[in-house]
């Protein structure tokens, strides 16, 4: 069997889809992970073979160009009816402009090299274009709360038009044949797309942590991990956070506070207090075992790593999909949220305070490590691939309602 994967150029839509990738090329078959230019070294160093299709797109501007101006209406009440569709239909065109980029030389290399199947995270529409172009079965990857399906209904009102009809497909199902779902089934949305349950194996680059942050701190402290993914900081100045927060949450008593960031993220941050301590592409998933809480902006990758290893998290989120897992993520008991526009020194300082010493945010965050830890492992879903691949039915298992 061969497998093409595909994502948008942003590391962190890429990483999720590894751990699948890796168990695939285990279990003996042939895989090929394609995404834009800017993203081709990200892919060679997670040890998988890669192409670079498309344009190299400044994705920067394209957020700025068509989300920026309205996410300011999420937080607005008395944001108007129109302003409200426009916000819940503009990331499907944003998400279309990316697949534009991409498309063509993904059909092209779908045609060539002849996958039987075709694995696109939720966002790369152009996986979707490149499944339909050869014929074959396209798998949807997602990793967190499937927001994308929640906006279904913004979603068929785009897609059809704005990209599929510039293929001259206008019927393709955003959701594909089967979505591989490797987020925690009690903390998933309820929807009618047929499921196959993953295990998420976190990988988070290819990077080494530090000795220090693999140990547990001295002297009986509670470290905290605060990090701003991968992604926002390339956005907007204004939504590049961490300094502020960093500064505030290293006022919080008896805490030992690291910060995690990338090197372009390093070069904004400033100076901190002594007492801060900074680590430079440390992956997440190595530095959260030896930590009581995790605190971060709401990427879906960071939510379901911190998940994974039973760490209680606080999210402060600044869009609409970082607001919408901030919300499950309260609603599992598993960690709490604070919006930006409030997290002040003692805002975010209570809300830390109440993650270390409330013991119900660990039991709930260990609860659902363990539930994760008893979904099957991405060798059986190679398996489930496989019988995808070869038209013999499939045993899709419904998703629960958040609770």
């Amino acid at each position: 069997m061969r497998v093409l994967f595909t994502a948008w150029g942003w590391a962190s839509h890429y990483f999720p889809l590894v751990p699948l990738a890796w168990a695939t090329r285990a279990a003996g078959h042939e895989v090929c992970m394609a995404s834009q230019p800017q993203l081709l070294p990200t892919m060679l160093e997670s040890g998988l073979p890669a192409r670079a299709v498309g344009q190299e797109a400044d994705l920067t501007e394209i957020f700025q160009r068509l989300m920026a101006p309205l996410v300011k209406v999420h937080a607005d009440p008395d944001a108007t009816d129109e302003q409200r569709q426009a916000l819940r239909t503009m990331p499907y065109r944003l998400f279309s402009e990316v697949a534009w980029s991409m498309a063509d030389e993904l059909i092209e290399l779908a045609r060539s090299w002849r996958p039987d199947l075709v694995i696109y995270e939720p966002t790369a529409y152009a996986g979707l274009l490149a499944a339909s172009a050869i014929d074959v079965p396209a798998v949807r990857h997602i990793w967190g709360t499937d927001y994308f399906y929640y906006g279904r209904d913004a979603e068929q009102q785009v897609l059809p038009e704005y990209l599929f009809g510039r293929y001259g497909l206008p019927e393709i199902d955003g959701a594909g044949a089967i979505t591989m779902d490797a987020y925690p089934p009690s903390m998933q949305l309820e929807s009618d797309c047929s499921r196959w349950p993953v295990r998420f194996l976190p990988y988070n680059g290819s990077s080494a942590a530090p000795a220090t942050l693999t140990e547990p701190p001295e002297g009986g402290r509670k470290r905290v991990c605060l990090t701003w993914g991968t992604i926002v900081s390339q956005i907007g100045d204004e939504m590049f956070a961490l300094p502020d927060i960093a500064k505030a949450l290293s006022a919080v008593p008896d805490v030992e506070l690291v910060v995690l960031v990338t090197p372009a993220q390093r070069e904004r941050l400033g100076e901190l207090p002594d007492k801060v301590a900074v680590a430079v592409g440390a992956p997440l998933n190595l530095v959260l075992p030896n930590c009581s809480a995790l605190v971060h902006q709401g990427g879906a990758g960071s939510v379901a790593t911190a998940l994974s290893c039973g760490v209680p998290q606080m999210i402060i989120p600044q869009i609409p999909d970082q607001l919408f897992a901030a919300r499950s993520m309260a609603a599992s008991g598993a960690g709490t949220f604070v919006p930006l526009a409030e997290a002040g020194p003692s805002s975010l300082g209570s809300a830390v305070d109440a993650l270390l010493h409330d013991p119900s945010y660990r039991a709930a965050a260990r609860r659902i490590a363990a539930e994760m830890a008893e979904t099957p492992p991405p060798a059986d879903a190679v398996a489930e691939l496989t019988r995808l691949a070869s038209g013999s039915p499939t045993e899709t298992v419904g998703s629960k309602v958040c609770q």
